[in-house]
């Protein structure tokens, strides 16, 4: 639908009406392709989701020895960081095998806690991905809420 308008410097134009144009589609915001940005922020969502590596079933964990605090949940949880952290550094999404252990109180390093936070457990993940071996600092504490929290930091490697 066209309709004439006369315009601010003394001339008529033609006004097309909302819907009329389709390069300029009705309704929210849209890009000059034409796209909208739900759609454009769904994209890229999947596509984050899609180039992390997840643990999908427990047929996709990997080897785990030593002991951990950690139930199934909280393992899973932590092993999701963790191979974010490997694949960043290591462009691998294959975690192969987890070796943890526990830090005794004497050598636990400094590491910032929430406020509040009840008594942590240090533990030491020594993970090896696409044949790099990495030590991780995983730490866990009782949350507020219930449940528990965690953090994991890579540790340095020494070099050979």
């Amino acid at each position: 639908m066209r309709r004439e308008r006369f315009g601010a410097a003394g001339r008529w134009k033609t006004v097309c009406a909302r819907g009329a144009n389709r390069a300029a589609p009705a309704g929210r915001s849209a890009l000059p392709l034409g796209v909208s940005m739900d759609v454009i922020a769904r994209l890229l969502v999947c596509l984050f989701l899609i180039g992390v590596p997840t643990l999908a079933s427990p047929a996709d964990e990997p080897r785990f020895s030593g002991n951990t605090i950690a139930d199934a949940t909280l393992k899973r949880d932590a092993l999701g960081m963790i191979g974010m952290i490997v694949h960043g550094k290591f462009k691998c999404d294959a975690l192969d095998l987890i070796e943890a252990e526990g830090i005794p109180a004497d050598a636990q390093p400094h590491v910032w806690l929430p406020p509040g936070a009840g008594p942590a457990t240090y533990e030491r993940w020594i993970v090896t991905a696409c044949s790099h071996k990495q030590p991780f600092l995983v730490v866990f504490w009782p949350a507020k809420e219930g449940g528990m929290m965690f953090q994991v930091k890579a540790e340095k490697v020494a070099d050979s």
